[in-house]
């Protein structure tokens, strides 16, 4: 696998100012990202590796993005990955950091698109992570104001017509 890193590396260089190739490089990374070591799937165990898979593919699209903003929304699931290998890793203030640039993004996500389902639940999932976390930390203030909005949004979501089966029991 240390070999497909090294090769996605040496794409980079090759694809520069092509933003739908570097798109699709950054989403390579990330699957290989989650073969390695994506702790909410089966995978090789391999954080370390899954880790530096996810920050190159968040470096390409914060190039992509550099070039052209509109395009913004396109970096948040590279923020969530390598918060949660972050977080996997023990790595807890990297791993906030992360969550919370996906929080802001995902929150102004749902500002302009209310009735995005997929938006919400990806958004009270992060407000779950970083809630749990601050938790381990022992910030009970912390983990109830990152809490409450993902109460608040799990509910909404649990009242709406089911756009996700899994939905349920992610919520139980």
């Amino acid at each position: 696998m240390s070999h497909a890193l090294e090769y996605l590396g040496s794409l980079e260089s090759e694809i520069s100012g092509d933003a739908a190739l570097q798109q699709e490089l950054a989403t390579a990374s990330d699957r290989l990202g989650d073969v390695l070591g994506n702790p909410a799937l089966s995978n090789l165990g391999d954080t370390a590796g899954a880790l530096t898979a996810y920050r190159r593919a968040l470096a390409i699209r914060e190039l992509v993005v550099a070039r052209d903003p509109r395009l913004a929304r396109i970096s948040v699931v590279s923020y969530e990955k390598t918060g949660g290998a972050e977080f996997a890793s023990g790595n807890l203030v990297g791993a906030f950091a992360h969550f919370r640039k996906a929080m802001e993004m995902r929150e102004e996500w749902l500002r302009s698109e209310p009735r995005n389902a997929d938006v919400a639940q990806r958004l009270a999932e992060i407000a779950g992570r970083l809630c749990t976390g601050l938790v381990l930390l022992g910030d009970m203030p912390g983990a109830l104001a990152n809490g409450r909005p993902c109460t608040g949004l799990t509910s909404t979501l649990l009242g709406a017509p089911p756009a996700d089966s899994a939905l349920p029991t992610q919520i139980a």
